[in-house]
């Protein structure tokens, strides 16, 4: 009966600890508004933004809001653009782009908000302290502060499953840790107990190694403001980093499983098994073997005659 448990709890074991280790890098990746602060950094983010013509981002934001606000009317040369984006600060970009993923992820991912803001507020009123022409002004009014979209179905669906991560994160990976130290358990003796959580170490060992090759040919998927043009680069550029420190994760821990299956199974080696009790043989015996011997008497000596009786013969 113990070793039946111990299988069963195995087998759950198996069925949940791949998705408990995605979960668990997801949590520190995808699912972190740090990650993407300082991913953006790496990929030199904010500088290539500010090389995208705000039009194309704003009418974009415009029509997703349900309006139609449309900057195409105003000067279309790429000197001009420069001359506008030279009046914002990479470090104004920065802080704006940060304020906006601290909303996204407070109020759409965690309080399962249906419309996100994107605020602008800080790039108006960067503008808003330089000596505009008329013909910067009127392209600046058309900027509005803030952006009230509605959530992409991507974001609405992972609300369900990521907005209590830092708790649900490390409770999955406790508890197939649980599984798995329960099931060895249940065995009675040291070489089971070491040997069946070696076994399944090093199985998942070898399947994060071949998860971890396999991320290199996912493709790229469809995100949301990949529809703008000059955006896909970057976003592209993005998504490599992502997929660059998920093989980096699988590849770590694959290792690491690999390498702790093995040495369990290597020390269960040297361990006894359990010992065998060897039940008492009966030998089958014939009727008369079964019937208690007759006691054995005493041989009688007969007495030699006396003397006397022997000289009266005489």
């Amino acid at each position: 009966m113990r070793k039946f448990l111990s299988i069963l709890l195995l087998v759950i074991f198996i069925l949940t600890f791949p998705a408990a280790l995605f979960y668990f890098n997801s949590e520190r990746t995808i699912l972190s508004p740090t990650y993407y602060k300082n991913a953006f950094e790496k990929v030199d983010f904010y500088n290539r933004l500010m090389k995208i013509d705000p039009r194309t981002i704003t009418n974009y934001l415009a029509q997703k809001e349900g309006g139609d606000q449309n900057m195409d009317s105003g000067p279309q040369s790429d000197e001009y653009i420069a001359h506008v984006m030279s009046m914002i600060s990479p470090e104004i970009v920065k802080t704006t782009v940060e304020n906006n993923i601290n909303e996204i992820f407070n109020n759409v991912l965690d309080k399962g908000s249906k419309t996100m803001t994107i605020d602008l507020s800080l790039i108006k009123q960067a503008f808003s302290i330089q000596k505009l022409s008329s013909q910067d002004s009127e392209f600046i009014n058309q900027i509005k502060e803030k952006y009230v979209i509605p959530v992409p179905p991507e974001l609405e669906q992972a609300q369900k499953i990521i907005g209590k991560r830092h708790v649900t994160a490390p409770l999955y990976l406790g508890i197939v840790t649980l599984l798995l130290l329960l099931s060895a358990a249940m065995w009675p003796n040291w070489k089971g107990k070491l040997r069946i959580p070696g076994i399944a170490l090093l199985i998942f060992g070898i399947l994060t190694l071949l998860a971890s090759l396999l991320l290199r040919y996912i493709p790229t998927p469809n995100l949301g403001m990949t529809e703008i043009k000059e955006f896909a680069s970057l976003v592209q550029d993005l998504y490599n980093k992502f997929r660059s420190d998920f093989f980096i994760f699988y590849l770590a821990e694959g290792g690491g499983l690999f390498a702790v299956g093995l040495i369990l199974i290597i020390v269960s080696a040297f361990l006894p098994g359990q010992k065998q009790q060897t039940a008492p043989v009966n030998i089958p015996q014939s009727p008369v073997q079964l019937q208690p011997a007759a006691p054995l008497k005493k041989p009688e000596i007969p007495k030699a005659a006396s003397t006397k009786e022997s000289k009266g013969e005489k």
